[in-house]
């Protein structure tokens, strides 16, 4: 598959972003071809007891259980939402009785000292 094929089956979009002296958080949207993630990652700074491992917890969608609802409204929403912004993005989801996944994972940076 070439770049250009690949930039077509996959958007990302900034929603929010800050940090404080503990840790960087990110909240991102993201589109792939058969599917809608929106994630909060949480990556602990240097000299924090949690440094080099990076939290994320996600929702996902199927583009099958959408709906109508397009990557762009919900892009929208979650902007529009500044606190428990995951937690009002699932309830928003179960009151238009779409299915999604919940997840939090963890990913460990080795290389991080």
């Amino acid at each position: 598959m070439n770049e250009s094929n690949l930039k077509k089956r996959f958007r990302e979009d900034a929603i929010d972003r800050f940090e404080n002296q503990i840790a960087t958080y990110y909240y991102t949207l993201q589109q792939y071809s058969d599917h809608i993630v929106y994630r909060e990652s949480i990556c602990p700074k240097k000299d924090m007891p949690q440094y080099g491992i990076d939290f994320i917890d996600e929702v996902e969608v199927d583009n099958q259980n959408l709906k109508s609802l397009t990557y762009e409204q919900i892009l929208l929403f979650l902007k529009n939402i500044k606190k428990e912004r995951k937690e009002k993005f699932i309830n928003f989801l179960k009151k238009r009785d779409i299915k999604f996944k919940s997840e939090l994972d963890y990913w460990i940076d080795k290389d991080a000292s």
